[in-house]
C-alpha cells in the first residue's frame, strides 16, 4: 500500500485493501437497484494509476471490476472526496476518468463490437458543508434544458457521510468503524462513545487498526490525549499497552514535525533541534533511544514507504547521540539504505 501524506487517504486506502470490506462498502453505498444487480463475488481491484498521475498520491481513488448477476463485468470507480468544501470540478473530472477507462478498454481490444462496460462513479464525501455540486456534467451546461434528454447525462453517485445516520453507515463493523472515523474527523466534536466504538471494532493487531489509531490521533483535534488513553483502556483492555504505545509514537512524531515546521522560518537546523527536543519530551515514557529510533523509522516510512526490518533492528541498537544525528539525515538522504553510510567530510 503506497504511503500517503494525507491521513484521510491513508485510512480509506487501508480499508479498501480488504476485498470483503471494499465489497461491503460498495454494495451498501450504491442505490439498492444497482447493488441488487451485482453478483456476490468480491470486487477485483484493477489498475487506476493511468487515470491521473497527479492524483496518484493525493486521493484514495480505486477502480474495481464487479460481476453482474448475468455474468457481465461492470466497472465501478470509487473516489474519496476529502476536501472541507465540495469540489465544483467533480462532474467534469469524473467524466474525464470514465473516458480514459473506456479508451484503455478499447485499446486493449476488449471492446468487441464496440461494446463498453458500464461505469458507476461513486464519491464518498465527508466534508462539513452539504454536497451541492451538480451530479452530472450536463447539469453544468448553461441553456441545455430544451435538449438535455438528447445529451444523455452521465451521473455519478455521492454519499455524504455527514448526512447519513450513524446506524445506517454499514452493517459490517469494520467498514462502519472507518466511516465513523471519517465522518467525525470533520465534526466539531466526536462523542466519546463513537470513538470507543471505532477503537473496539478494529481488527486486532491489523494494519487497519494501526492506521485508524494514527488517523484518530492526527485528525481528531478536539480529543485530548488523556481521554483517548482512557478510551483505549476501556474499549480494548487486551490491546491497551500496544495501542497506547502506538499513540505515544504518533504524538512524538507530531512533536518533531511541529518543531521542524516552526523552525523553518528561523533556519532548518534550529527547527530540527526544536523538533527533536519536543519529541524527546513527549517520548520519555517510551525511553529516549526507542523514541528516537521510532521517529527515524516514521520519517523514512513517510518518505519512502515500508522500512526494511533489518534497518529497524540496527537502529534499536544505536546510542541516543547517534540517533539524534540520524534524525536529521533521515530528512535528506536519497534512499533508506544510505542512512547509516558514513557522511562525506
Amino acid at each position: 500500500m503506497p504511503a500517503s501524506n494525507n491521513p484521510h487517504d491513508a485510512l480509506f486506502r487501508c480499508l479498501l485493501e480488504n476485498p470483503e470490506d471494499a465489497g461491503a462498502l460498495i454494495r451498501e453505498q450504491l442505490p439498492p437497484d444497482i447493488a441488487a444487480a451485482l453478483s456476490g463475488r468480491p470486487p477485483v481491484l484493477t489498475d487506476a494509476t493511468f487515470i491521473d498521475p497527479h492524483l496518484r498520491e493525493t486521493r484514495a481513488d480505486r477502480l474495481y471490476e464487479l460481476e453482474l448477476m448475468n455474468g457481465t463485468p461492470a466497472l465501478l470507480y470509487i473516489l474519496l472526496e476529502h476536501k472541507s468544501t465540495p469540489d465544483a470540478e467533480t462532474p467534469l473530472q469524473l467524466l474525464g476518468y470514465m473516458v480514459r477507462i473506456w479508451q484503455r478498454y478499447v485499446d486493449s481490444g476488449l471492446a468487441g463490437g464496440g461494446s463498453l462496460p458500464a461505469i458507476v462513479p461513486l464519491v464518498i464525501y465527508h466534508g462539513r458543508k452539504p454536497w451541492r455540486v451538480p451530479l452530472s456534467v450536463f447539469d453544468c451546461i448553461a441553456g441545455a434544458d430544451p435538449w438535455k434528454e438528447q445529451l444523455r447525462d452521465f451521473r455519478y453517485i455521492v454519499r455524504d457521510l455527514g448526512r447519513i445516520d450513524d446506524a445506517s453507515l454499514s452493517r459490517r463493523p469494520i467498514v462502519r468503524a472507518v466511516l465513523l472515523a471519517l465522518k467525525y474527523a470533520m465534526a466539531e466534536k466526536a462523542p466519546r462513545e463513537i470513538i470507543a466504538e471505532i477503537v473496539a471494532s478494529l481488527p486486532e493487531g491489523s494494519i487497519l487498526e494501526i492506521q485508524s489509531l494514527i488517523y484518530i490521533v492526527r485528525t481528531f483535534s478536539q480529543l485530548d490525549r488523556e481521554t483517548l488513553i482512557d478510551i483505549v483502556r476501556e474499549a480494548r483492555p487486551g490491546r491497551r499497552d500496544d495501542m497506547v504505545s502506538l499513540a505515544a509514537q504518533e504524538w512524538l512524531q507530531e512533536g518533531l514535525e511541529k518543531g521542524i515546521k516552526q523552525g523553518r522560518q528561523q533556519g532548518l537546523e534550529q527547527g530540527l533541534e526544536q523538533g527533536i527536543e519536543q519529541g524527546r519530551e513527549q517520548g520519555k515514557s517510551l525511553g529516549e533511544v526507542q523514541g528516537l529510533a521510532e521517529s527515524i523509522v516514521e520519517i523514512l516510512t513517510t518518505r519512502f514507504g515500508r522500512v526494511d526490518p533489518a534497518l529497524e533492528a540496527r537502529l534499536a541498537e544505536l546510542p541516543s547521540e547517534t540517533l539524534r544525528q540520524l534524525v536529521k539525515r533521515a530528512l535528506t538522504i536519497p534512499e533508506p539504505d544510505s542512512l547509516l553510510d558514513t557522511p562525506s567530510p
